[in-house]
């Protein structure tokens, strides 16, 4: 890939040996999201992984958000 730019290097690959946040895949209420866990009953949303559009249009599912569960022992 060629970057073509006027910015010096250091400062567009400047993030590539930071390790990505650990995320995980998890079910709350019956749909399927990747989260970025807080804590260990806070997440935040990064992304959907469901068949049915509705979930798509929920404000409450949309990636950024913070949601609160219960781990299932």
């Amino acid at each position: 890939m060629i970057y073509y730019t006027a910015l010096p290097e250091e400062l567009i690959f400047s993030n590539l040996n930071e390790e990505a946040p650990p995320l995980k895949e998890i079910e709350v209420d019956g749909i399927q999201m990747v989260v970025q866990m807080e804590n260990e009953t806070e997440a935040s949303i990064v992304r959907l992984i469901s068949g049915d559009l509705n979930h798509y249009l929920d404000q409450r599912l949309q990636p950024g958000n913070k949601i609160q569960f219960t781990a299932k022992l």
